[in-house]
């Protein structure tokens, strides 16, 4: 039953995917874009990767769907028409998804306990664990010590690409022949947004919290945290207006 509800989930994944490709409006395109991160989230929860659909979901469905629609505002509503080059693009991804789908056949089988990293790595975390970082999950022990700097380099990917998306977003249009737009005070006239939202956020920050605190018992440890937590900051400021969020 779990295998067709994945094959289903994969199906959608495709229809999305492709869907996002032929639109030219790009307030759809970013939707749908939403969406795909939300069933990429449903396949990772299947695949009992708990820590990363946590946070495909807070950032893919969440934090990116906000940047892009504030991306929005600095440019037009429809796709411009591009000139040539669309075979060498199709050329480009199809051979690339050949190579992907045959380097698969060479993969072990998912569970497979004669894979090899079962027989090299894994016996050696499980046994050195205890030992040599002293916390329940193991997993945890992998990302914050025996692969810290991994993570480390993560760190500084995630901080460059946000001066990036604050440098993109921090570009005023022209102002010349515009008339003065008053500044955005949210959601605050919507009920049903302010009603849902009020009842949402300490729960999302709490949940953050919750996961912080007990990472290292929680799968992946408490890296999503801050996504989750950040989704909650987002969302008040997407009720109340920017200006309540940076002072709150």
């Amino acid at each position: 039953m779990i295998l067709i509800f994945a094959l289903f989930l994969l199906t959608l994944l495709v229809i999305t995917a492709i869907a996002i490709v032929r639109t030219d409006d790009l307030f759809v395109a970013v939707m749908l874009t939403s969406i795909f991160s939300l069933l990429m989230a449903a396949n990772f929860f299947i695949l009992d990767a708990a820590d990363v659909a946590l946070t495909e979901a807070a950032v893919g469905a969440g934090v990116t769907t906000v940047i892009f629609l504030c991306a929005l505002e600095l440019t037009g509503d429809r796709e411009k028409a591009r000139v040539g080059g669309r075979w060498v693009a199709l050329g480009t991804v199809g051979v690339l998804a050949l190579l992907i789908i045959y380097a698969t056949f060479d993969k072990p089988r998912l569970g497979d306990p004669d894979a090899p990293v079962h027989q090299h790595l894994a016996p050696w975390y499980l046994e050195k664990t205890p030992e040599y970082i002293d916390i329940p999950n193991v997993v945890t022990a992998i990302l914050g010590s025996f692969r810290g700097y991994d993570p480390l380099g993560e760190v500084f990917v995630v901080f460059a690409a946000c001066i990036g998306v604050l440098f993109i977003l921090g570009v005023s249009p022209s102002r010349k022949n515009q008339p003065v737009i008053k500044k955005s005070s949210g959601l605050r006239h919507h009920l049903i947004p302010q009603v849902v939202g009020r009842l949402l956020i300490p729960f999302i920050v709490l949940f953050g919290l919750y996961v912080q605190f007990h990472g290292e018992y929680g799968p992946g440890g408490g890296f999503q945290a801050g996504a989750i937590i950040a989704t909650g900051v987002i969302l008040y400021a997407l009720l109340e207006g920017e200006s309540e969020a940076l002072r709150a």
